[in-house]
């Protein structure tokens, strides 16, 4: 039996000054556009430094494994996965694959009710036919969600509750992630061997997946 000493470590006790995050470079968090039209905006958005790059459909999910973050038109996308939904499919496909990258949905149309499903997968949702100065704002927010340490964790949690984790390991799991990135140690080896024998194999297998997002190589630049 493993039981805490004290009381557990939260993501929140990492709200503070001592460990807020230097935002990094736009260049450096790679950023893929998936519209079947052309893109507004992207050679300046690419002026203005983002790592962006544009194509116009997948036909599969593990195509966009190099980007951090997925910006998805709702519309004339994913039609190689046969849905209605398009591109609200599409983003529920790659939320499936990549639970831990940032992905955002846009779109010129307004859809009904049965698209929310899929939609609220998102971490954002824009319209088409904003302006450059408000498409740099949602990227710069992308990105801000994408090397947030709390950010991060509530995904992973709820990734790990969806994936019937039992409460006690997932307590242990937040107390050692926190703990470590307080004392600035890298996660390569998180979680530890002993809890880590507690952990089913798709388990292991989800926190490896979240252990090569961009966090861990951006977090306090270790």
């Amino acid at each position: 039996m493993y039981v805490l000493i004290g009381k557990p470590k939260t993501a929140h006790d990492l709200n503070t000054a001592d460990y807020q995050l230097t935002k990094p470079n736009r260049s450096d968090v790679p950023i893929v556009i998936i519209d079947d039209q052309h893109v507004p905006y992207i050679e300046d958005l690419r002026y203005n430094g983002f790592n962006v790059m544009y194509i116009n459909d997948l036909d599969q999910i593990e195509s966009i494994k190099g980007f951090e973050i997925i910006i998805c038109d709702i519309k004339g996308v994913g039609k190689k996965f046969k849905s209605r939904y398009e591109g609200a499919h599409l983003i529920s496909e790659i939320r499936r694959v990549y639970p831990f990258k940032i992905i955002v949905g846009y779109t010129a149309y307004t859809f009904d009710a049965s698209y929310n499903q899929y939609l609220s997968l998102a971490d954002d949702i824009f319209k088409k036919d904003i302006d450059i100065d408000d498409w740099i704002a949602h990227l710069d927010n992308a990105i801000d969600l994408a090397i947030n340490p709390i950010y991060k964790w509530k995904s992973i949690r709820n990734y790990l509750l969806n994936n019937n984790i039992k409460t006690i390991d997932l307590v242990r799991l937040e107390d050692e992630y926190v703990r470590l990135i307080q004392r600035k140690i890298k996660l390569d080896s998180f979680p530890s061997k002993r809890l880590r024998n507690d952990l089913s194999e798709e388990i292991q297998f989800i926190i490896k997946s979240f252990l090569n997002s961009l966090i861990i190589k951006l977090i306090f630049h270790l």
